[in-house]
């Protein structure tokens, strides 16, 4: 976790800075508070009242290898025993769509969902005036 690096690196500018120490619990405090939720409620779960900073930062990339261990990508290469992009396409990757085609399909399907209700907007609001065109709104 790199932000674990830069945090210790301000701590130490801080303490060469003012020729004082950090104390070690708002060390604690702040990983512990400037961490993600789910990371958070694993740290709030395992940490207890003695619980040093050490065993803190190991459990804290001890579940940040987990996490990033099971992710869809890394089973997929640990399986194949190479990335897919060294071989080109694989079984079921023929017609895979990454994040930004998928946004752009959905974007297009927003606005033709739109346009066709304005279109039946007008459409019906003509077609209300000229059956009843005493009761216009």
């Amino acid at each position: 976790m790199e932000q674990i690096l830069s945090y210790e690196q301000l701590v130490q500018q801080f303490e060469e800075t003012s020729s004082s120490t950090y104390p070690p619990d708002l060390k604690i405090a702040t990983l512990v508070k400037c961490s993600g939720q789910k990371l958070r409620e694993h740290l709030q779960l395992t940490i207890n009242e003695h619980t040093t900073l050490a065993p803190l930062k190991e459990t804290m990339m001890s579940y940040d290898k987990a996490r990033r261990a099971w992710t869809p990508e890394s089973v997929l290469k640990s399986l194949r025993g190479t990335s897919s992009s060294d071989q080109g396409p694989q079984p079921r990757e023929v017609d895979r769509i990454d994040n930004k085609e998928q946004e752009q399909v959905q974007r297009r399907g927003q606005e033709l969902v739109e346009l066709r209700q304005c279109w039946f907007e007008r459409f019906w609001l003509r077609t209300r005036k000229r059956q009843r065109p005493w009761k216009q709104r």
